[in-house]
């Protein structure tokens, strides 16, 4: 009886300490210096999110030139491998899982500018990121099905990365 007590008190504790936490906490941004370096944060994370596909894809066009050179392929032939890898199943499965963190993405940066931005801004900060992490991992992983479907890696090599 004692133990189921100290075990609802303890549930109790921590229901009500993850309750707090989650709450944005008013004085968080109340300087300027941590209102300004959410403001870098949430920068930093959307450059992260939107040179990622970029940079990926001329990695990728990069590494189908120099193999498709080796291998004999006309720039023709390679611009349909990335047509049919980029138009495939797979590949618009990835595209539909992250449709719901970019969407979070989206809504973390319009909240940023609140009805109090300080407090905004800084809880913005930590969803933003957390959505461009997602992002960022669903791109890597679309980097690596589109290499796999052009030959680039084996499926053994897409799955360490």
């Amino acid at each position: 009886m004692a133990l189921t007590r100290f075990t609802a008190s303890l549930m109790l504790l921590l229901g009500s300490t993850l309750a707090w936490a989650a709450q944005a906490n008013p004085t968080e941004c109340t300087s300027g210096v941590r209102f300004t370096a959410a403001q870098a944060e949430i920068d930093a994370a959307l450059k992260t999110v939107g040179d990622g596909p970029l940079r990926n894809r001329a990695r990728l066009e990069s590494q189908l030139k120099a193999s498709g050179a080796t291998r004999g392929w006309s720039q023709e032939q390679q611009a349909e491998m990335l047509r049919k890898a980029y138009s495939s199943a797979g590949y618009w499965a990835l595209e539909k899982a992250k449709q719901p963190h970019v969407s979070t993405l989206m809504q973390a940066v319009t909240a940023s500018s609140g009805p109090d931005p300080r407090v905004s801004k800084c809880t913005a900060a930590r969803q933003v990121k957390a959505s461009a992490w997602a992002v960022a991992d669903i791109h890597g992983r679309q980097y690596a099905y589109v290499a796999r479907e052009v030959g680039l890696i084996q499926a053994t090599q897409a799955k360490a990365r």
